[in-house]
């Protein structure tokens, strides 16, 4: 995520919409993604995400991730080895 400039709503709702499948809570179609971003709420009570962790964002989407509650519930980490490692 280093080299992203910028983070939209789409991008936000793409992520978590991808913990939703690893989860097999979300079988929709792509239409009906934007519901995956209103229920980002809905998840701040679960802990994180086992299938998806996020790399090294920049500051700007750091204070993205921040801003939305992801950090909440997707580990960051900031080199790849220990980010690979946490899946096991």
């Amino acid at each position: 995520m280093s080299e992203l400039s910028f983070l939209s709503s789409a991008g936000l709702a793409a992520i978590h919409r991808a913990a939703r499948v690893f989860r097999g809570e979300d079988r929709s179609t792509m239409e009906e993604g934007w519901g995956a971003l209103r229920a980002m709420g809905n998840d701040r009570d679960n802990r994180f995400q086992n299938h998806i962790k996020l790399l090294n964002p920049n500051q700007d989407i750091q204070n993205v991730l921040d801003t939305v509650g992801f950090t909440a519930f997707f580990e960051i980490y900031t080199e790849i080895y220990p980010a690979i490692e946490s899946f096991q």
